[in-house]
Order: C-alpha cells, then structure tokens, then sequence
C-alpha cells in the first residue's frame, strides 16, 4: 500500500511539471523516468545541444524536488526526506 502511495506521488509530481517550450521539464522527467528513454534521445527530440539538454534536466530535478513536497504529503508518505541538496555558502551554513 505505501508503495503504491509513492508511486502515485511521484506520478503526480511529474505530471504536475512545467512543459512549456522553454521549460519542457515534465518531458524530461516523463520519458527519462516513467519510459526509460535515453537521455541522448530526449535530447534531439527537444533539440538542444548537450549541454543545454543537461541545464534543463537539472532544472526539471529541481522542480520535481520541490513539487514533491507538496504530493508526498498529498498521498500522505511521510518518510521521503526533502529531495533537496542544499549548497554551504563561504561561512559553512
């Protein structure tokens, strides 16, 4: 049951992504994640050079993070820390 919980949450997250043509994150996420596809296929099927691709699939992990937040709790899994990966400034916090 909670697994099916999880996976709904994180159906949902996806789905609830921007994918919009500067902000196609719900594509990359949805053929990366939920078919399997290789990166290097969802990138000429977006047609952005390599680099580029990388930016948006960084961006689209990002919004997925803080999406999640909201449709873990939604689906009522607790237990998922916070996707988050936060950077220390120069003073260590």
């Amino acid at each position: 049951m909670e697994a099916e919980q999880a996976c709904k949450a994180i159906y949902k997250t996806i789905k609830n992504c921007r994918n919009g043509g500067r902000t196609p994150y719900q594509k990359i996420l949805s053929e990366a994640y939920l078919h399997n596809m290789e990166d290097y296929k969802i990138q000429q099927e977006l047609g952005y050079e390599d680099s580029q691709y990388y930016i948006k699939k960084r961006q689209a992990l990002c919004e997925f993070a803080d999406r999640f937040e909201k449709w873990k709790d939604w689906y009522s899994i607790p237990y998922f820390k916070d996707l988050h990966i936060y950077r220390k400034n120069k003073n260590g916090v």
